[in-house]
């Protein structure tokens, strides 16, 4: 195999996958979580500095608006505005998913009556 090229290198290749069961939309239904990369962390500290929390619905919209995938990895949501106002789930399951992308991706989300830290964890 050839060295990785700038151009490869740059793209998010292969980035962890779960399943996230969603029953309430019936059986076998589910949506596919997917770890953020390093360009999408540094866009969450640009937005919300080192205390991502995951009481704060804006950074719960942007991080499902990067980490909830389709079965090929396409991006399910553009922006988080669009998480807003088109995502139409308990809260419970909301928090959930953002949970789980933040779980997959090596992230710490804390509620803010923690020390919250969105950087990789120790």
């Amino acid at each position: 195999m050839p060295c990785i090229t700038k151009e490869t290198f740059c793209r998010p290749l292969g980035l962890r996958r779960e399943r996230f069961d969603l029953p309430e939309y019936g059986d076998g239904s589910y949506v596919n979580v997917q770890a953020l990369s390093a360009r999408d962390l540094v866009y969450l500290r640009k937005q919300y500095g080192t205390t991502g929390d995951s009481d704060n619905l804006a950074f719960v919209f942007d991080v499902l608006a990067l980490g909830l995938v389709n079965d090929d990895g396409s991006p399910l949501f553009e922006h988080g505005e669009e998480v807003q106002t088109s995502l139409n789930v308990s809260i419970e399951r909301m928090q959930g998913m953002a949970e789980q992308v933040c779980q997959v991706s090596g992230i710490g989300a804390k509620k803010n009556s923690d020390q919250a830290n969105p950087s990789p964890s120790s």
